[in-house]
């Protein structure tokens, strides 16, 4: 599994927003008897805003400096966070857990490793337990592939197609991988109002997993091609727009 730093949340590119985490508080009816496990928690945005409504959270990423920066972050919270360096491959659960939640990371587990991970994680999960995969899409990123696209190209880059979180059907490889496992399924989402300065969008996209390979040199070459092709299509900065924010879930039904 890559490492979450492809995601906005896990650098804090993106703060989360309220509404969101009302959405994850409710549909969860989360408490404080409750333990999370999060897959790809990167520096811990998620991971420390959910703490707040929960007994522990677990939180799991296989990058040491993301881990790192979260320790440091969260150190107000240390007795109800727990940082696990690891691949989540590798990861063996030794408790149950009430939730495990992805934000923008389950998707980078290698497809053929997706069926076994599901399966170990489904496993501790708690009677009544749920296992979500989320992601946003972001107003700006339709509107600004083309620049970003060019720019990343002016590095060497072949940037590809607009990520599609999407097409990550959680049902169906669950129903594949969990065949006769009793789970109710549902997707929900919320929008937000949001805004982002040019230089916090060019900051994500230059930290994106495809840049890695970049020297410090590149990416900030990255960085400063992206804020002169924004500048050139004449979106304002900061950009404002509603993003969307989904969760896919399912809940195993208890006994």
């Amino acid at each position: 599994m890559p490492d979450s730093q492809g995601s906005p949340f896990a650098h804090g590119t993106t703060p989360i927003p309220s509404a969101f985490l009302s959405l994850l508080v409710q549909q969860f009816r989360l408490d404080r008897t409750d333990h999370l496990l999060e897959i790809g928690c990167g520096e811990g945005y998620l991971t420390r805003a959910i703490a707040a409504y929960v007994a522990h959270v677990d939180a799991l990423d296989q990058s040491p400096s993301m881990l790192a920066s979260a320790e440091i972050l969260g150190q107000g919270d240390s007795h109800r966070l727990l940082y696990i360096a690891s691949r989540v491959q590798e990861f063996t659960p030794s408790r149950e857990y009430n939730l495990v939640i992805s934000l923008e990371a389950f998707h980078l587990v290698e497809e053929r490793d997706q069926a076994a991970v599901l399966q170990r994680l489904v496993a501790a999960l708690a009677p009544g337990g749920s296992m979500c995969v989320a992601w946003a899409e972001f107003f700006w990123e339709a509107p600004l592939f083309e620049s970003y696209a060019a720019a990343f190209d002016d590095v060497g880059i072949d940037w590809g197609p607009v990520p599609n979180l999407a097409v990550l059907d959680l049902r169906s490889l669950a129903e594949s991988a969990l065949p006769g496992l009793d789970l109710k399924y549902g997707q929900r989402e919320v929008e937000v109002a949001e805004s982002f300065s040019l230089d916090q969008i060019s900051g994500y996209l230059s930290s994106v997993s495809k840049a890695s390979v970049l020297s410090a040199m590149g990416n900030e070459q990255l960085k400063n091609g992206l804020l002169e092709r924004f500048r050139e299509t004449g979106i304002s900065d900061p950009a404002a727009g509603v993003s969307r924010y989904v969760i896919r879930y399912f809940t195993k039904r208890a006994d």
